[in-house]
């Protein structure tokens, strides 16, 4: 009887007749395991440029003390803040950021936004949950140039600013400027726990309004609210 002789793959387990048939498909399956390497060592590397840029923004919003200073940083940061949330598309520009008419409160509603680490409460039906937290409610205008290959809807870009702790709210929308770009405005609140460098700010206008206080009692003066010029500019 003729020796049979087949060629078994570890891998596949598929059967080759031939030597050499079985050596292409060991070399294939070698090409296919680098190529694969290569495309993870590629998202890897990939996915930690994103973390670092997203790493940037965040700090950069962690440490704004003021208004101002909040404006400037998504006037500076909107390109990449867009980048992260619209799957890697780029060439977005904020060209104007205005936060207006902001107001504190120790308790800005949540019933339809919180902070990151919040609750939305609608109504308070949420039992035991907070009816609001610290922080500032306003309004906000904002013009955006777009790459001509942006087609998705408008709210794509209203969400990524509530991504980053403006949260946009009733009574506005969507318009054009003189230049022909899309401007947007809206209500407006922020939370003073998504922001550690404002909400600093603000407790130091607290403690020294408490002194303020002290000496007016003191003179029998008439006691005021704290005034917040200082941090919403």
């Amino acid at each position: 009887m003729p020796k049979i002789t087949a060629y078994k793959c570890p891998f596949t387990k598929k059967i080759f007749e031939t030597r050499s048939g079985y050596r292409r498909h060991l070399l294939k399956l070698r090409v296919k395991k680098a190529e694969t390497r290569a495309r993870r060592k590629l998202h890897r590397i990939a996915a930690k440029i994103r973390a670092d840029k997203l790493a940037v923004i965040e700090t950069a919003l962690r440490n704004v003390r003021t208004i101002p200073e909040l404006e400037q940083a998504f006037i500076d940061h909107f390109g990449g803040m867009m980048e992260h949330n619209s799957q890697g598309i780029k060439g977005f520009k904020m060209v104007e950021f205005d936060l207006s008419s902001m107001r504190y409160s120790n308790s800005v509603s949540n019933t339809h936004a919180c902070p990151r680490t919040g609750v939305t409460n609608w109504g308070g039906r949420k039992e035991g949950a907070p009816r609001g937290y610290k922080g500032f409610s306003g309004r906000i205008e904002y013009t955006v140039t777009e790459p001509e290959t942006f087609d998705r809807p408008f709210w794509d870009i209203s969400n990524t600013v509530k991504r980053f702790g403006v949260h946009t709210g009733t009574g506005g929308g969507r318009g054009k400027n003189a230049d022909g770009d899309d401007r947007y405005y809206y209500d407006v609140k922020i939370f003073l726990d998504d922001f550690p460098g404002l909400e600093a700010h603000v407790e130091e206008v607290h403690e020294a309004h408490k002194k303020v206080i002290f000496h007016k009692k003191l003179k029998g003066d008439r006691i005021q609210e704290p005034i917040y010029d200082e941090i919403t500019g």
